[in-house]
């Protein structure tokens, strides 16, 4: 078996000004929302992955070395898909309330989209459960932040239903993260992965109709004006979008081109 040290290059410890603006973000403190314990993972209970459409979720997955720690002086060790923090680890001059160290990967996510789950793969080979601390959010903010409970093994915990919607991605940085807290150091607790489960949704229709044919009554009128918003169509003319008139399949291919954005550099 061959073990990898990894040590970061010098980055800039989360500052006491940070800590003190977010006095509920368990991302440095390690402190989880009230009753937020994460739940061993079931067949199915979480959904399903599925990469389009409201009705599954696309599962967004982080190795641990997609991870990066927020202090020059926290090292971790990783061998065979886990890892696990190796001394020192918490800085000398940690900032106060800083409980351990805390590790970040960069979250994308489109506008519009819903977080539903963020999932940990840990093992823990000890009968206690190690005091990790896991979840997601954007800029200092966390949206979910969660204890875990394994022992004795290894097991894949979910947060509770987040349903945190992202409505901009301009001048936003999501990430997710896992905060040690005062976890063993010496190999026994590891984590193998980390997902974030998110589903797409259909924006909400305006107060005012686009088209006299189709009233704010009618049960397409939320997608066809999601249609008319993203680009897709312009309606059949005179105001109109005749919503119960054929589609041919020179109407569908260009609906279904705008609305994939289908592209290929090789047209001569």
């Amino acid at each position: 078996m061959r073990t990898r040290l990894l040590v970061f290059a010098p980055v800039c410890l989360a500052s006491s000004v940070l800590i003190a603006a977010t006095p509920d973000t368990g991302r440095y403190r390690g402190i989880p929302r009230p009753g937020a314990v994460a739940q061993p993972v079931a067949a199915g209970s979480i959904g399903r992955p599925e990469d389009f459409g409201p009705a599954g979720d696309t599962v967004s997955t982080f190795i641990p070395e997609a991870f990066r720690p927020s202090s020059s002086n926290t090292t971790f060790t990783a061998a065979l898909g886990s890892m696990w923090v190796t001394p020192p680890p918490v800085a000398p001059t940690a900032p106060s309330g800083v409980s351990g160290p805390s590790f970040t990967a960069n979250l994308q996510i489109p506008e519009g989209a819903v977080v539903d789950y963020v999932v940990l793969n840990v093992c823990n080979n000890n009968p206690t459960p190690a005091p990790l601390l896991f979840g997601a959010g954007h800029d200092i903010m966390d949206f979910a932040d969660v204890s875990t409970s394994v022992t004795n093994g290894c097991d894949r915990v979910s947060s509770p239903l987040i349903g945190y919607q992202n409505g901009a991605n301009a001048n936003m940085s999501f990430y997710v993260f896992i905060d040690w807290g005062g976890g063993p150091t010496d190999g026994s607790v590891a984590w193998r992965d980390a997902q974030v489960w998110w589903h797409r949704t259909v924006s909400p229709a305006p107060v005012t109709p686009t088209f006299g044919d189709v009233p704010t009554s009618d049960p397409g009128f939320q997608y066809i004006e999601a249609l008319v918003e993203s680009g897709i169509t312009a309606g059949c003319g005179s105001g109109n979008y005749c919503p119960d008139a054929t589609l041919t399949r020179r109407q569908m291919a260009v609906f279904l081109s705008k609305a994939l954005g289908l592209y290929w550099s090789n047209i001569n």
